[in-house]
């Protein structure tokens, strides 16, 4: 099964977050709750978790790309 990494929404003013990093590549296997990128808004710099254990298939934001809440960042397929 394949399940999307979205944007978290953190606080009720976020509406995007911009990629910084990634921590992770396509092909790369993760844990649930590992840290897999880097993001920022207006007011904060933050992590994102996987939400699931898999290993990530598509990376579909890049470094720089501004993505709205619950707006996909990548594809893990689950184990």
């Amino acid at each position: 099964m394949v399940a999307e990494l979205k944007m978290p929404k953190y606080g009720s003013m976020m509406t995007e977050g911009r990629v910084e990093k990634w921590y992770k590549n396509e092909g790369d296997p993760v844990t649930k709750g590992e840290a897999v990128l880097a993001i920022s808004t207006e007011k904060l710099n933050n992590d994102v978790d996987s939400t699931v254990t898999g290993v990530i298939i598509k990376i579909v934001a890049q470094p720089g790309d501004q993505v709205p809440v619950a707006g996909v960042l990548a594809l893990i397929e689950t184990n």
